[in-house]
């Protein structure tokens, strides 16, 4: 079905839903993100791109956390690991200084995962701890998925595998 949206499109497929959202940055991110998880990455990277420089270019920077993070996700999953890593930290700066919480716990879970599978163990849990303390605070039980997650794959990667078990499990 995607093949033969893309076909009636000239090849736009997912660019044309974010066209016909307005150029609406988070309907943006959340298309990109669904073709991340179905691995259609250079759909999701045109996307998160043209919307983190469309929102640079404007100053709005309430909408550029999420969107470095979204990016960072995406670098992270395809082996990028080094601009996974800059997108992270923009992403937790610019949340912090504009005060978006609710954007900081998700920044802050993004960078955890991957300091877990580069085994930077201190960081990740002070990290993953923090984004938890927000998220309880703001009721944002999403994130503790993410946490859970970055924690398990930290215990798996230090060689701690029931504890991995216990973190994946819950």
């Amino acid at each position: 079905p995607i093949e033969r949206i893309k076909e009636l499109t000239g090849g736009k497929g997912a660019e044309l839903v974010v066209e016909a959202s307005g150029h609406d940055p988070n309907a943006a991110a959340t298309i990109g993100h669904c073709l991340v998880w179905i691995e259609r990455h250079d759909e999701a990277r045109r996307i998160f791109e043209s919307q983190l420089e469309a929102a640079r270019s404007a100053g709005s920077l309430g909408v550029v956390p999420f969107l470095a993070a979204c990016l960072s996700e995406l670098d992270y999953r395809v082996g990028n690991w080094g601009a996974a890593n800059a997108g992270a930290v923009e992403s937790v700066r610019l949340a912090e200084a504009t005060n978006q919480l609710n954007l900081l716990s998700f920044s802050l879970v993004t960078l955890a995962r991957l300091q877990a599978a580069r085994g930077v163990e201190v960081a990740c849990r002070t990290n993953v701890e923090r984004a938890l303390e927000l998220a309880s605070r703001l009721g944002v039980g999403s994130i503790t998925v993410y946490g859970a997650s970055a924690l398990g794959l930290l215990e798996l990667g230090v060689g701690h595998i029931d504890d991995a078990i216990d973190r994946l499990s819950r």
